[in-house]
């Protein structure tokens, strides 16, 4: 058997909503299952995207990092940034490189949004945007509706 986490995950979130929850005789009870099992199946989302998410926020970062100019904030930190790659795609090494590059954007995104005039901030300001929104739709969950 090849293992499929992501539908493990699945099946275990179902299991439990549909068998253990309703044999819980307490609503706490009952609710707290619900929660678990909605977590799990969050979870199980997440790991089957997770890494590729990941890398595409990177490469988006690394666009926008590379035509900011010289004068907007952490230069060296864009550069060194948009030569890197993940020490190993796991998941912890991906991620750890999708934070260093948030905490980057977040300092460059408050910049860009410092100067209304400048038509520079303005471009770099819309891209921000538009990558936050990729994002959030890439990173957003599919709950089934009961």
């Amino acid at each position: 058997m090849i293992p499929s986490p992501a539908e493990m995950l699945t099946d275990l979130a179902t299991r439990i909503t549909s068998h253990l929850g309703p044999a819980l005789y307490s609503n706490f009870s009952q609710a707290d299952a619900g929660l678990i099992s909605t977590l799990m199946t969050v979870l199980a989302q997440d790991y089957e995207r997770a890494v590729s998410n990941r890398i595409l926020d990177i490469e988006e970062m690394c666009e926008i990092f590379t035509k900011c100019p010289e004068q907007a904030p952490a230069a060296n930190q864009r550069k060194a940034f948009a030569k890197q790659t993940p020490k190993s795609l796991h998941l912890v090494d991906v991620t750890d490189l999708h934070r260093q590059g948030f905490e980057i954007l977040i300092d460059l995104h408050a910049w860009s949004e410092g100067s209304p005039q400048d038509v520079i901030q303005q471009s770099i300001n819309r891209d921000i945007w538009a990558l936050l929104r990729r994002h959030s739709e890439r990173n957003k969950f599919e709950l089934p509706i009961n």
